[in-house]
């Protein structure tokens, strides 16, 4: 946990903050490159044992390939309910939409460093939002035409008899 490399202990101060101010019957969803190994951890040392319950733990759909199969198996996205169709990549994505500003807030005091991060995500989601609806017919077509491709092998199938 305190080694070099992943420090897990920055994860679970955050999730700790996070399950802090959030109802208890709800499940917190903790996508993380690593995350199968959280998890061994959590059991491990018998740490934040009331955590459990309550978190669904997970390694994005990338990372899960570089891990060993049973990480595949157990921590892939696709295979709980939480994340529906997510790879979880998309905190990478929105990584990479801000990385470049951070040389520059390094000199920047915290109030302004919040405020830019703050326009920085603004227009991102004005980006996102102006782009759904071409995003959205560009899915519509696609599964029409699975669709159109399934009904077409289907009828090329002889009744089972």
């Amino acid at each position: 946990m305190w080694t070099a490399g992943e420090k897990q202990f920055y994860v679970f101060a955050l999730l700790d903050t996070i399950l802090k101010h959030v109802p208890s019957h709800w499940r917190i969803g903790a996508l993380y490159d690593i995350g199968c190994q959280m998890d061994q951890t959590l059991k491990k040392w018998r740490f934040m044992l009331e955590w459990l319950p309550h978190l669904e733990r997970g390694v994005s759909i990338f990372h899960a390939y570089s891990h060993q199969w049973a990480c595949q198996l157990w921590y892939h996205p696709r295979k709980s309910e939480l994340w529906g169709l997510s790879d979880g990549e998309g905190c990478e994505w929105f990584w990479s939409e801000l990385f470049r500003l951070i040389p520059g807030l390094w000199v920047t005091g915290y109030h302004w460093c919040l405020f830019i991060l703050g326009l920085q995500v603004e227009h991102i989601d004005e980006g996102k939002r102006m782009g759904m609806g071409k995003w959205l017919q560009g899915r519509i077509d696609q599964l029409q035409h699975c669709l159109e491709e399934a009904e077409m092998k289907l009828s090329d199938c002889s009744p089972v008899t």
